[in-house]
């Protein structure tokens, strides 16, 4: 009995803070499933595809505008320590922005959006830097909030920037209906809710104030360094690999395509991942104390089975009817993006397992195994597009793009087990170790 309560006592705050946070996130993502019906109906595929090329190249710069050592704000023992690494990454992402910014507004901009048969999105570059400052800010704070568990600001936040971006793509569409309304819904959403997660105004003076470039800093990114060396490489590659339907299918295929992926994507993916994330994201304020006292299997067997339980009849729902409740519900211009959709759910069901697991590599110095996950799915999505582009058909390269995702999750959760227990056991045999002595 005493047992058993000592497991309640673990595992209660763990699940209070996931229901925070997925409380916050399923009341967002409810507004913004429920606006899409009339978005769809005031912007084309085309117009959402150009929305999906733009942010998929922010969203590449984003990934490593501070070198992810926002990934080790949650870790160290003193705050102080945490505050110059936050500080350092703001720092970062805020000189990435900058030369973001050179770039957009020299020729070299353009000429490179041209030659990768992106001019559609011309007009947009000087929305760049903004996107990369919003984003990467939003980001970095989230890790710090992480940190000091303050998930119903994160949850608060989410509901804040979904009205934020909402409101604005909805009056951009009823005004004119071009994607620059799309994009700065998008770059609303991102700047709404970074100095909330950073503590207010008395948390950024305090982090405006910190030192950053001192001899204590650098040790700290020195003693962080696996982030970059392995973690960096890794997030690149699985922000491309991610963002690399969206990259291509403009140019291969046309706007209208990667519109259609776009919306089957932020409606069935979307939801089903940040479930996942939330999950991962409190994981990840527990991760350290978890590995250290070697429970990492079971947390992760109750994460994998709560999370296939919740998201499978959505999942079935949509293989089942995807086309035509595509067509009922945002009108016939996406019958395609149901197609697209009932044939990619079963990849973005198996897919949306690993966000809520993934930090275990992050706190366990699993790095290089991520390296080689994200590399795998990038080099078998790029085979699958390049397969559905000599057939001259997008939908052969949406469905083995299917195939080859479901193939790397699948292998990736498993792998992800063998590496926990690897570590529980290893722990369990120290402490048996030290016991003996």
């Amino acid at each position: 009995m005493k047992s058993l309560l000592k497991q309640v006592e673990r595992i209660g705050p763990f699940v209070r803070n996931v229901a925070t946070l997925a409380g916050g996130t399923a009341v967002a993502q409810l507004v913004g499933l429920a606006a899409t019906p009339v978005l769809s109906r005031l912007y084309t595929p085309a117009e959402f595809g150009i929305l999906a090329a733009f942010l998929s190249i922010a969203g590449v710069i984003v990934a490593i505008s501070s070198l992810v050592y926002e990934f080790a704000i949650p870790l160290p023992y003193r705050n102080d320590d945490a505050r110059k690494l936050l500080a350092t990454t703001l720092a970062m992402n805020a000189a990435t922005a900058l030369l973001c910014a050179c770039l957009a507004f020299s020729p070299l901009g353009p000429y490179l959006a041209s030659q990768a048969g992106m001019e559609a999105l011309l007009p947009y570059l000087w929305l760049l830097p903004l996107t990369v400052l919003f984003a990467g800010t939003y980001k970095i704070s989230g890790f710090w909030a992480v940190r000091h568990k303050h998930f119903m600001r994160i949850a608060t936040t989410k509901v804040v920037q979904i009205l934020s971006m909402i409101a604005i793509q909805l009056a951009g569409g009823w005004i004119m209906g071009t994607a620059l309304w799309l994009i700065v819904g998008y770059i609303a959403n991102q700047s709404m809710g970074s100095l909330s997660l950073l503590g207010g105004r008395a948390g950024l003076k305090s982090i405006l104030n910190t030192r950053i470039w001192t001899g204590r800093t650098r040790a700290l990114l020195r003693k962080h360094s696996w982030f970059p060396k392995y973690d960096g490489p890794a997030t690149l590659i699985d922000v491309f690999s991610a963002t690399l339907p969206a990259l291509l299918f403009l140019p291969l295929f046309g706007p209208a395509v990667a519109g259609s992926y776009f919306l089957a994507e932020r409606v069935v993916a979307t939801p089903l991942a940040y479930l996942s994330l939330s999950i991962g994201q409190v994981l990840y304020g527990d991760v350290r104390q978890l590995s250290t006292e070697g429970r990492l299997v079971p947390t992760l067997r109750k994460i994998t089975m709560i999370q296939a339980a919740i998201t499978a009849l959505p999942a079935l729902v949509v293989v089942v009817a995807g086309s035509s409740l595509f067509t009922f519900v945002f009108g016939e211009n996406w019958r395609e993006a149901g197609l697209y959709a009932m044939w990619l759910t079963p990849a973005f069901y198996v897919n949306s397992l690993y966000p809520a697991i993934a930090p275990v590599l992050s706190a366990t110095r699993g790095q290089r195994k991520r390296l080689i996950i994200h590399t795998a799915k990038l080099v078998l999505g790029a085979l699958a597009i390049a397969f559905g582009y000599v057939t001259g058909e997008a939908i052969w390269a949406i469905i083995a793009l299917s195939l080859s995702y479901t193939l790397v999750y699948g292998t990736t959760v498993a792998w992800i087990y063998v590496h926990a227990a690897r570590h529980d056991r290893g722990i369990r045999i120290s402490s048996s170790s030290i016991n003996a002595t």
